[in-house]
């Protein structure tokens, strides 16, 4: 069988005898449906090859993304954040190949980042706040020097001015006038004396007689005494927390002066009335390495008031500083507060913001043993306080 023609079609020749002879018969076909199914097949066969191809990348790429470059970028995320200080923050870490360990460890390492991050912030603001003590100490001790120089020499001549305003007070000759100006002249003498003595007292280094105190009948104590004075300013002096267990050694009276100077401090930032709390009660603190800390008793004193700024805040213990008008106070009472609190081996802090009042806390250390110590408790909002 031979096959030839054109490019379209398909001859066939078959020989064929016959009785007078023989012959051939041809036969003709189209080729052009082969070609069409050929060309079909080919391009089912290339459409099909690209689809495969193309779902492979596709399921490549998404693959890739999935387990491998959202992983990576979440990894590259958390470096970038610790590299900038943000310790905080954790990466998912609940794969068990290589990128789920990587993202273990560095979730390990941002934690210890993160915990001595907190170390090295108390340690700083430890060793800040015990500069600022410092610094405290030396202004106090400057200041002292100086107002025991000048207590020293304006003492004599006051007295001599207060002696001969009494003359001329107690003159019967001398007109009415002058008699007024000598009161006049003795009262501000007087005044001066008083100021001088603050002086002095601040001066002074104090020699305290400290014994065994119960913390709650000391702050009685200074209620029942200034109780008149609030009530005369339509003032309420109330109690919080009261730890009936909480005892200090401490001179009793120089703790009672720096209660009554909070106390009149808070009664005269009320102005026209308002609410002095008290609380007391026992806790148990880390030591810090400025010595702070261990078991504490902590009193304190919150007035309803108008509150301080962060910069009169900052300068309420400095010697010589207050917002009283001229006249009205010297600075040094809680200079003198805080001396005597240091002395005793405590420290002072104090919360305070415009329009939420203030209050300060005195820390001392406990004389009780350590089975009798309790923890702070929430000082009780004013409306829940019951009145003395």
């Amino acid at each position: 069988m031979q096959g030839s023609g054109h490019d379209s079609e398909m001859v066939t020749y078959t020989p064929v005898a016959f009785a007078s002879g023989s012959g051939f018969i041809e036969i003709r076909e189209s080729l052009e449906p082969r070609q069409r199914y050929v060309t079909e097949s080919v391009l089912r066969a290339v459409a099909s090859g690209l689809g495969i191809l193309v779902w492979c990348a596709a399921s490549y790429l998404l693959l890739g993304f999935v387990l491998v470059l959202k992983p990576v970028r979440a990894l590259v995320a958390q470096a970038r954040r610790i590299g900038t200080g943000e310790f905080g923050t954790r990466c998912a870490a609940g794969r068990a190949d290589e990128l789920g360990e990587l993202a273990r460890e560095m979730n390990h390492m941002a934690a210890l980042l993160e915990q001595h991050q907190a170390e090295l912030d108390r340690e700083t603001n430890a060793r800040l706040q015990a500069l600022n003590q410092l610094r405290h100490a030396d202004r106090l001790a400057t200041a002292g020097k100086l107002a025991s120089g000048i207590a020293h020499e304006l003492g004599t001549p006051l007295n001599v001015v207060m002696g001969r305003a009494k003359l001329i007070r107690n003159d019967v000759q001398a007109r009415d006038e002058a008699r007024r100006n000598g009161q006049i002249i003795e009262d501000q003498a007087a005044r001066m004396t008083v100021i001088i003595r603050q002086l002095l007292d601040f001066a002074r280094s104090r020699e305290s007689k400290r014994a065994p105190t119960n913390a709650r009948e000391l702050v009685g104590r200074v209620v029942r005494l200034l109780q008149p004075m609030a009530e005369k300013q339509n003032s309420v002096l109330s109690f919080g927390t009261l730890d009936d267990d909480a005892r200090i050694d401490v001179d009793a009276g120089q703790l009672e002066q720096v209660l009554t100077n909070l106390t009149v401090n808070a009664l005269q930032a009320l102005q026209t009335g308002g609410a002095v709390r008290f609380a007391v009660y026992s806790r148990v603190t880390p030591l810090q390495p400025d010595g702070t800390g261990g078991a504490q008793v902590v009193i304190e004193v919150d007035d309803s008031g108008p509150g301080m700024a962060p910069q009169v805040m900052a300068r309420v213990f400095e010697p010589f500083f207050t917002t009283k008008d001229v006249g009205e106070g010297t600075g040094l009472g809680l200079s003198v507060a805080y001396g005597i609190i240091q002395e005793h081996g405590g420290f002072f802090t104090v919360d305070s913001a415009p329009g939420r009042g203030s209050r300060f806390c005195v820390h001392l250390p406990s004389s009780d043993p350590p089975a009798q110590r309790r923890s702070a408790v929430p000082l009780p909002e004013p409306g829940r306080l019951e009145s003395v």
